[in-house]
């Protein structure tokens, strides 16, 4: 007899001498056996009313009561506990009676120690039998709750029990099924794979699992997850899911297991089943895995819970918090999730408690889970939801519908809300107005979802209807949600658009004519532009040697009563500032000790220095009125006034340098010329009258002397800058330059279809002394015109070209390597070229010659 739990068993006999001997016998044969002894029927129910016993053995003839009534009144409480008849009164009708009234077994007194042997098999196979049939019926009731299709098989394979989840996928009711071979739920094709792969897989390995097809009673298929075990019983216990509906389940009974333990054993978590008497009902391996102790689910199946959780208490970071926990959840029986359980060992658990009924009394559920790897992700997680939550940024995130699951107070802030809690469960749609939504519906959305990110600007709206000019960056996360990323940036666009209000200043400033318009424009932008409504400009004025007011705004006159006075250079902030040549900022002009700014009304200024021509100040009665942007770009600005001071400057030089050579050329014009034409007249007349060879040496002087005068009119004219210039296409004025020329037998290519940006008659005259020369120097008379990748044209032609050393000298006025030449043809070219602000130099042709390169830069367009 193998050993096995321990045994208690209350034996009945009015003779003490047999309960003594039987009990010490029985001690004798097998060590488990606890004897309770007691010498009548009526202190045998009392025995079992106050004792936990698993079985009975009673002498028949007793006072009182005898065995069989004895039995009788048992059954009425315990009608399933082992009932052993050990009588000497043996014969069938007392046999009879004791079947009839349920003993369990019957066993005539004999002499010798044999029998006990016999008595102590008998009681040994009446418990496990009960205790096997009680197992199986918790087995049994566990089944009939799970959700999942069980069904147990004998070892002929057919259906022993099923559950109603079982008999549904294959519409059956679950008695029909009970006696039916498995065949009748398949149809033939996975009969065959079932014995060809499934049942030799399970008595090779004791499990298996896979898809299979189901055939239900209507005749329709459909695809299940099964999962085959064997058990020590030599039967198999079939877990079937409708796999169409697995998604459904899944989601309707989250991570809901059954206490079968072919179903258990396959949960990636520990599982222990208590039963109504606190003990291991069911557990799986994966427990000790989880635990980190090296018992397997079967060995702690029968425990007592409570002794095993004190054998395991040491397994945790803090041992008595453990069992007080679980004394506490024994108490209350309320469900617990996820409760944080820490090991020694540094891991970290999660415990799931679940109470439930038994027919027998009060179970529970535990389960345990490894979460050290996703309490690390959760911490890192929540790592950056306060970096999140601390940036200066909008974030949100927006789930599969577009509703807001989370945004950080920024993007609150951003749209005018108090509460972020506002946008949870809103879609985006909030943020925008019907034209903007119907943008990123259109536009957007899609291409978010074609390239999973989109970055651009975009125009939201505040909770007050106000809307603002943002950035917005969104991306598509692997679980299909959106963070979106929203920036405002209504600074930056006014920055910019103060930008091209002083871009649009500048070019003002830049065609202004004179001083007093530069300082007004400066002035209008600074109130307009910079919004420094108080400012002024003051020029130097070398007579008085001080800064003198050439304009101020409205709003600085209105508070000074009048302009503003003259600023001496050493008496003055403003003086200082222009002598020292370096931008200076005043945040509060009152900490200044100084009596030259006593009686001002302002608090603070910004004075920058205009180079030589004076100071740029703007003003405030407000202290530190100007941050590190106002002076950046006061600064720049300032720069670009002084530019614009220098630029009328150099005009009026260049008006006064142009008076001077209209003067002269009124000189040449009228002194010269005129006195040239009497001298040829009467040259004319006198070659009438004489036939002299030297009177055509004088006509020749005279020719070169009337180009000397055209050519320095022309050069005269040519070096005013070109201010509207016209679009021309280049190969049309070449070929009327071409046939203006005396060419001769020479030809010319064009090979540019460009136009420029130029003033046509000036071209001409450029292009007309090029080709000139061009034909003159040729040695064939091949001129090439062609297009240069700089932007711009050369001309090239095939004679001897020009010495690298005269190549800077032949632009000087008067150079001519020719017995006629004025020398005045390549300097006008030069004045032409600088007057349109072009670049000209001089390489070596391809054939040899010149080749004159003009660079226009960006100016000229191809057609």
């Amino acid at each position: 007899m193998s050993q096995s739990a321990e045994i208690s068993v209350l034996h009945v006999d009015d003779d003490p001498d047999i309960a003594d001997l039987t009990a010490d016998m029985l001690a004798e044969q097998a060590g488990q056996f606890t004897i309770e002894t007691a010498m009548s029927a009526s202190e045998g129910l009392y025995r079992l009313a106050e004792s936990d016993v698993d079985c009975i053995v009673s002498d028949y003839q007793m006072p009182g009561r005898n065995g069989i009534e004895f039995l009788e009144t048992v059954r009425e409480e315990y009608p399933d506990i082992p009932f052993i008849l050990y009588t000497g009164e043996g014969s069938e009708a007392v046999a009879s009676d004791a079947i009839s009234a349920g003993v369990t077994d019957y066993l005539q007194k004999e002499t010798g120690t044999g029998q006990y042997t016999v008595l102590a098999n008998r009681i040994h196979n009446a418990v496990e039998k009960r205790r096997s049939e009680r197992a199986h019926q918790r087995h049994l009731e566990a089944i009939k709750t799970a959700h999942e299709g069980i069904s147990i098989l004998d070892e002929q394979g057919y259906f022993r029990y099923v559950n109603e989840a079982y008999a549904d996928l294959y519409r059956y009711d679950p008695q029909e099924l009970v006696g039916k071979h498995w065949e009748v739920v398949y149809p033939a094709d996975e009969v065959n794979l079932a014995h060809e792969e499934i049942l030799p897989t399970v008595e090779e390995t004791g499990s298996w699992s896979g898809i299979t097809t189901g055939l239900r009673s209507d005749g329709s298929t459909f695809r299940e997850d099964h999962r085959v075990a064997a058990t020590d019983h030599n039967e198999l216990v079939c877990t079937v899911q409708d796999i169409t509906e697995r998604k459904q389940r899944e989601q309707e009974l989250g991570r809901t297991s059954t206490v079968l333990r072919t179903i258990i054993d396959n949960l990636p978590m520990g599982v222990l089943v208590e039963d109504a008497d606190s003990n291991v009902l069911m557990a799986n391996d994966q427990l000790g895995e989880t635990l980190g102790m090296s018992r397997t689910g079967d060995e702690l199946i029968g425990r007592d819970c409570g002794t095993a959780a004190h054998e395991v208490k040491d397994l945790f970071a803090d041992p008595e918090r453990f069992i007080n926990d679980i004394t506490e959840r024994l108490e209350q029986r309320e469900p617990v999730q996820n409760k944080e359980l820490s090991l020694a060992d540094g891991r970290i658990l999660e415990r799931d408690y679940v109470p439930y009924s038994l027919p027998s009394g009060e179970g529970n559920l535990w389960l345990y889970r490894e979460a050290t790897e996703r309490k690390h992700r959760e911490q890192k997680l929540n790592t950056r939801l306060k970096a999140m939550e601390a940036s200066i940024d909008g974030i949100g995130l927006l789930n599969s519908d577009g509703e807001y699951s989370y945004i950080n107070e920024a993007h609150a802030d951003i749209y005018g809300y108090d509460d972020p809690e506002t946008f949870i469960g809103e879609t985006w749609r909030m943020c925008y107005d019907d034209a903007t939504v119907a943008h990123f519906e259109e536009e957007i959305v899609p291409k978010l979802r074609e390239t999973g990110r989109w970055r651009g600007e975009a125009t939201g709206t505040r909770r007050d209807g106000s809307t603002f000019p943002q950035e917005l960056s969104l991306a598509v996360t692997d679980e299909d949600q959106i963070i979106c990323i929203v920036r405002d940036i209504t600074e930056r666009k006014e920055h910019e658009e103060t930008l091209e209000q002083l871009h649009d200043a500048t070019r003002d400033l830049l065609t202004a004519t004179s001083t007093e318009e530069v300082a007004t424009i400066a002035s209008e932008t600074a109130t307009q532009v910079l919004k420094h409504p108080m400012n002024g400009v003051h020029l130097y004025d070398a007579e008085a040697d001080a800064l003198v007011p050439a304009i101020c705004s409205d709003e600085t006159r209105d508070l000074l009563g009048g302009p503003p006075p003259t600023l001496d250079l050493n008496d003055s902030l403003a003086g200082q500032v222009y002598q020292a040549g370096d931008p200076q900022n005043y945040p509060d002009l009152q900490d200044i000790e100084d009596t030259i700014i006593a009686d001002t009304p302002f608090r603070s200024e910004y004075i920058c220095p205009l180079g030589a021509h004076g100071v740029f100040i703007v003003s405030s009665q407000t202290p530190d009125a100007f941050d590190a942007t106002d002076r950046a770009l006061t600064e720049v600005f300032s720069a670009n006034v002084e530019a614009a001071f220098d630029h009328v400057e150099q005009r009026q030089q260049l008006e006064r340098e142009r008076d001077r050579l209209d003067k002269f050329a009124s000189i040449i014009s009228h002194d010269l010329r005129n006195p040239l034409s009497v001298a040829t007249g009467h040259l004319e007349l006198v070659q009438m009258e004489c036939d002299c060879d030297r009177l055509d040496e004088i006509a020749q002087a005279h020719s070169r002397m009337e180009r000397l005068i055209d050519e320095i009119l022309t050069l005269a004219q040519e070096g005013e800058v070109v201010d509207t210039p016209e679009a021309v296409n280049l190969a049309d004025v070449v070929g009327d330059c071409w046939r203006s020329i005396e060419t001769g037998d020479a030809t010319f290519t064009v090979e540019t279809t460009q136009t420029l940006q130029a003033d046509p008659n000036r071209l001409r005259q450029l292009l007309k002394n090029l080709l000139q020369n061009a034909v003159q120097h040729g040695a064939e008379g091949e001129v090439i015109i062609g297009e240069i990748t700089e932007g711009g044209f050369y001309i090239a032609d095939d004679g001897p070209g020009i010495p690298v050393d005269e190549r800077e000298t032949v632009f000087e006025a008067g150079y001519s390597n020719t017995a006629d030449g004025t020398g005045f043809g390549m300097n006008i070219v030069q004045e032409i070229v600088e007057a349109h602000g072009w670049d000209i130099t001089i390489t070596e042709s391809r054939a040899g010659g010149a080749r004159i390169e003009i660079t226009t830069l960006s100016e000229q367009t191809s057609d």
